[in-house]
């Protein structure tokens, strides 16, 4: 078995396992306005690639701010434009 597969897929699951935002903004009604990925790893916007779990998590389809590399925002497309 290929030891940097098993690296890689053990970083993921751990990335996973963490929440995929740090913060959250909620309207009166609860629904999720936006979401930032600013994580301590540094690893934010590598969260992006988790979609099925964004998908999930946000409840349907999302845009995505990325300014720069270490963190990303996740703006569900339900809150409007």
């Amino acid at each position: 078995m290929d030891t940097q597969l098993v690296a890689d897929r053990t970083c993921v699951e751990r990335i996973r396992a963490a929440h995929l935002w740090t913060q959250e903004r909620r309207d009166e009604s609860g629904r999720l306005l936006w979401a930032p990925m600013m994580h301590a790893d540094a690893l934010g916007s590598s969260r992006l690639l988790l979609r099925r779990d964004l998908l999930a998590t946000v409840g349907g389809e999302y845009r995505v701010g990325i300014p720069d590399r270490s963190c990303a925002l996740v703006i569900p497309v339900s809150a409007g434009p």
